[in-house]
């Protein structure tokens, strides 16, 4: 399936990225995402490149290139 997703570049430079995804296991499925939110606070940070885990080691989600987001709510496309 093809989809797009944001990828935060460095500060204040983004991509819209496509790319293709599968079912790679039995009981996955693919969501189509119809609606998805934001943080202003952890992705605006993340964004702005000032959200403390860039400068914290042990936080090693926080480094660009980064795909941000962690909610989202949409319908199932594709299962096995």
């Amino acid at each position: 399936m093809d989809c797009k997703q944001v990828v935060f570049l460095e500060p204040y430079r983004t991509l819209l990225e496509r790319c293709s995804i599968e079912i790679e296991r039995k009981n996955q499925c693919i969501v189509r995402h119809e609606y998805t939110l934001i943080s202003p606070g952890t992705e605006g940070a993340l964004f702005s490149g000032t959200h403390i885990g860039f400068s914290d080691p042990d936080i090693s989600w926080a480094r660009y290139p980064l795909k941000p987001g962690y909610a989202a709510a949409g319908v199932v496309a594709e299962s096995a």
